[in-house]
């Protein structure tokens, strides 16, 4: 239920006859609604399928009349079927019901209550082709049919899709099912609910961990692979099983939001729980409690890394040098490479191992989500907030803000990241673990030598200038990142000072140039304050005259380039001892840990 002006508006709302709260509901959200569902709308599906359409009915004949007038309007063109359930089972609404029968509709009447799961499975059995479950309080959208059935037939490996569904003023009540793992353990939920149906980021179409009743497409396959709802379910939770059931026999859930319903949520029941909905929570936890709430490990299994070509060459030394760490201490590692936005293949490969599955980059989550879903454990090692990242065009930044997903552990690289993260998402960090690559021998230092990264002109100047009064060569790198090898050719300059104009992620590269023995000098910046700190392991500016201050004293007072120096390696030492071990620890921790 939204907020429709307050709680005592929600009350009044309440006591209101059922027709009369269609056309409250109407005259209040109307004009929200019109400007929140602001888009295209989806295209006709060139392929289109004949589909049956059940609806369960609970002596809701106002709501499941506007239901019904909404599948007529906008289902032109398909050749479909809509088989209501009565489970109200009482004579006078029978009446009404009969009102409904003709041309596509058919009204199947029960002698008795038996709750939802068994009214749809009724519909089920009855029907011919594909099954829509819909329930009689929605609101068809133009070409929401066309929209799921496109989805649904668009990737083989797709069993069930969907929709949006948005209340009356336009505010999203369902964008997606998770397991509410951190706010509440025994219920799983909607994402996106309160945003405007015309939310960027709500509106990316994604695999979900299972499925709304409310409107759900299912095709024939899924049917005949594992039959109807759990019959023991009276009303709750029945939904979220079959979504899971479908997905452990080969078979994904998937999220259309092109595809939109209006939804006048609990319109027919409330909203409270009550003995028989509590129980079937109960009834679906002891199914599905070893696999979720209980997903505890006793001991730490084989960890996957996923890296792809978003990863920079440093980054993926780390992952590489870390994977390695982690064996050494008795993990088994591997590191993959995931070749395009999903990787089936490796997917395949991974998913009924039981393991921990450890995207390293923006390029590798989706795969390394999917390959968890079976038993194994998806954690995020964030190389930094990609939805912020100014060099990536917005639709990027909303894929990557869409692949945050609830069901991974994260762990960032600094404290920013970390609140970004929250902002982004809402979801929590489990530990903060600094990248940091195995540093080298300290070696001696020429005092003539200085090596700039990724300068202006104006920048290079600057250096120039004082490096020339005091008799210092300068080596200029262009690269907005470097690579290994960019970093042993400057170990191999052995610089006094290294300036860095990068605007780093996270603090890999920076504590890299630190461990050759120079002088790190570089741009202020927050995201990295708490491991490159100004005049203690590092020297920070925000001009160019702070800069040549801190230039001229580093390379005419050795003993402000000697402390400097011998601190920015021991940081660069003492965070590469810890690193492993703080993974290690946040792995055991995630493994161990239910939720």
């Amino acid at each position: 239920m939204p907020a429709i002006t307050s709680r005592v508006s929600r009350m009044i709302y309440r006591s209101l006859p059922r027709g009369v709260q269609i056309a409250a509901r109407s005259a209040l959200g109307g004009a929200l609604f019109g400007r929140r569902m602001r888009g295209p709308e989806p295209e006709a599906y060139s392929e289109r399928k004949p589909a049956s359409i059940v609806i369960p009915s609970y002596n809701d004949f106002p709501f499941l009349t506007e239901c019904l007038a909404s599948v007529e309007r906008t289902c032109n063109g398909f050749e479909y079927e809509v088989l209501i359930v009565d489970d109200f089972c009482e004579p006078e609404n029978r009446k009404k019901l009969g009102q409904l029968v003709g041309g596509r509709v058919r009204v199947i009447y029960r002698e008795q209550r038996g709750g939802f799961a068994k009214a749809v499975n009724i519909g089920i059995k009855e029907a011919q082709w594909d099954v829509v479950l819909l329930n009689s309080d929605t609101v068809c959208q133009p070409r929401w049919l066309d929209a799921l059935q496109r989805a649904a037939y668009t990737n083989p490996k797709v069993g069930l899709v969907s929709p949006m569904l948005v209340y009356p003023d336009g505010l999203i009540q369902y964008g997606g099912t998770y397991y509410a793992r951190r706010l509440a353990p025994q219920w799983y939920g909607h994402l996106y609910v309160g945003r405007s149906a015309n939310d960027p980021l709500a509106n990316k179409p994604w695999f979900i961990r299972s499925v709304s009743g409310a409107c759900v497409y299912v095709r024939r396959e899924v049917i005949e692979a594992i039959g109807g709802l759990d019959e023991e379910f009276w009303l709750g939770f029945e939904d979220v099983d079959f979504g899971l059931r479908a997905w452990q026999a080969g078979f994904r859930s998937w999220y259309e939001p092109s595809a939109k319903l209006i939804h006048h949520e609990s319109a027919t029941r409330g909203y409270s729980q009550n003995k028989r909905e509590l129980g079937s929570m109960r009834y679906f936890w002891r199914r599905w409690a070893p696999m979720v709430i209980e997903r505890g490990l006793t001991t730490l299994p084989a960890v996957s890394f996923l890296t792809s070509a978003a990863s920079t060459p440093l980054w993926r030394q780390y992952v590489a040098e870390l994977a390695t760490e982690l064996a050494a201490i008795g993990i088994e590692t591997s590191v993959h490479e995931v070749a395009g936005e999903i990787d089936e293949d490796l997917v395949e490969r991974l998913e009924t191992l039981g393991i921990i599955v450890v995207a390293t980059d923006r390029g590798a989550a989706k795969t390394a989500w999917l390959a968890a879903q079976s038993g194994g454990i998806p954690v995020y090692l964030l190389p930094g907030i990609d939805a912020d990242r100014a060099d990536l065009v917005d639709d990027e930044r909303r894929s990557v803000s869409a692949a945050y997903r609830p069901e991974f552990d994260y762990l960032p690289p600094n404290r920013w990241s970390s609140d970004r993260l929250a902002a982004h998402s809402a979801w929590e960090s489990r530990a903060i673990i600094p990248p940091v690559l195995r540093p080298p021998v300290l070696a001696a230092a020429d005092p003539g030598v200085v090596v700039v990264i990724n300068a202006s002109a104006a920048e290079r100047a600057a250096v120039d200038s004082v490096a020339k009064r005091l008799g210092a060569s300068v080596t200029h790198f262009r690269e907005s990142f470097l690579t290994p090898e960019h970093v042993s050719e400057i170990a191999a300059l052995a610089p006094r000072a290294i300036i860095s104009f990068n605007k780093y992620e996270h603090s890999l590269e920076p504590l890299a140039l630190m461990s050759l023995g120079a002088v790190y000098m570089g741009v202020t910046n927050e995201k990295i304050r708490y491991e490159v700190l100004d005049g203690y392991n590092a020297l920070l500016f925000s001009d160019n005259a702070r800069l040549a201050q801190s230039l001229d004293d580093v390379l005419s007072d050795d003993s402000v380039f000697s402390e400097l120096s011998a601190n920015g390696h021991h940081s660069a030492a003492l965070l590469h001892e810890a690193n492993a071990r703080q993974v290690h620890r946040a792995l055991v921790d995630i493994a161990e840990r239910a939720y």
